[in-house]
């Protein structure tokens, strides 16, 4: 969909303002679903440079990823 390719595009775009270099297996390719968002996670946590934050295209996705992150009992900080 057009909206995550913007959101895709808009995170490239930060990085490269804050000249932070782009970190290919950051960037994890899924479906929309809460499956996906955990089985994503799941490969980010499993990963060389575990991330300290995360971006989801949508709500079903980051509930998958919350529930993986959960699950490797990290913290998700509050408000």
């Amino acid at each position: 969909m057009s909206i995550f390719n913007q959101r895709l595009k808009g995170y490239i775009d930060a990085l490269n303002v804050h000249n932070i270099a782009l970190d290919d297996d950051l960037i994890v390719y899924g479906k929309v679903s809460i499956e996906s968002g955990r089985e994503c996670m799941h490969r980010l946590l499993s990963g060389n440079n575990v991330p300290d934050g995360v971006f989801a295209v949508e709500d079903f996705t980051a509930l998958g990823a919350m529930q993986a992150i959960k699950s490797a009992g990290k913290k998700i900080p509050g408000k």
